[in-house]
């Protein structure tokens, strides 16, 4: 094979395998994997608090574990990408939609353990409707494009 030939086909290759690596680098990715961990952990929230409040429900310990999982991934999601996105508005609600589910959990391992009235449905209805609340915040933020951009640029680039 000529020699031309040989490296233009590296130069091929090595560009597939680097647009391979990008594609799924949070990197550019970062807003995909914000909203699958702002749906998860409202979705589970939600979850969590209907099988508590329904006549039957109740959560065994193996629910409480299934429910901080999702949690520690999106803490450290939140840790990767403290650097890239600062103060930005959407993260600091992040963080927020974080503590809100982590009250939640917290609260439903403790509540598990009694005998559930309507003082604890009412409790565990207004700690999910905290998560609900925050995760639709941080929607709203991140579906704004323009202000995450001029705010990620303004970080590089100060002006005045």
């Amino acid at each position: 094979m000529p020699k031309r030939l040989t490296n233009c086909l590296i130069a091929w290759v090595l560009l597939g395998v680097i647009g391979a690596g990008a594609a799924g680098c949070g990197w550019w990715r970062w807003r995909e994997l914000a909203l699958t961990h702002v749906d998860l952990l409202d979705g589970l929230a939600r979850d969590a608090v209907e099988t508590l409040v329904s006549p039957e429900g109740g959560l065994a310990p193996g629910d409480i574990e299934r429910l901080r999982y999702p949690l520690d991934r999106a803490r450290q999601f939140a840790v990767s990408n403290r650097n890239r996105f600062g103060d930005q508005e959407w993260l600091g609600h992040f963080d927020a939609l974080t503590a809100a589910y982590t009250q939640l959990v917290d609260w439903l391992d403790r509540a598990r353990t009694q005998a559930v009235g309507e003082e604890e449905r009412r409790r565990a209805r207004e700690l999910g409707e905290a998560v609900t609340d925050e995760a639709q915040k941080v929607r709203e933020l991140i579906n704004d494009p323009p202000q995450i951009a001029a705010r990620s640029l303004l970080r590089f680039f100060p002006v005045g």
